[in-house]
């Protein structure tokens, strides 16, 4: 898992949170599906965007589904899921979004976040 800070600041009765990125991978299934990158930002909501690069190492386009979570350190951990597919030696960038209880994003506190894909 990656690990980010919220940052919270009030605009106009909304949050704004900031967070970097990461490239570390994530999970891979057999049939050639991996992800390779993993990257987060948040939204002026306090929300987490997740922004995943699944590549397709076999000769055979492969379908599977894609989850990405996020662990707020005293909080809650949020999970989504899409189904996806990627073409034959070839990768696709997909974005994740995920709600994150206003109470866990005003808190101030870290989280983890990652990305994998299971057949």
């Amino acid at each position: 898992m990656h690990r980010r800070q919220f940052v919270a600041a009030a605009s106009v009765g909304f949050t704004s949170i900031l967070a970097g990125c990461s490239d570390e991978p994530g999970g891979g299934i057999d049939g050639g599906l991996e992800v390779t990158d993993v990257t987060a930002s948040n939204t002026i909501a306090g929300n987490v965007e997740l922004g995943v690069l699944v590549s397709n190492s076999s000769s055979e386009s492969a379908s599977a589904t894609l989850y990405g979570e996020v662990d707020v350190e005293g909080g809650d951990a949020y999970t989504e899921s899409r189904s996806i597919t990627v073409s034959p030696d070839g990768s696709n960038s997909y974005e994740l979004g995920i709600d994150v209880a206003v109470s866990d994003s005003l808190s101030g506190s870290s989280y983890e976040y990652r990305a994998w894909v299971e057949a």
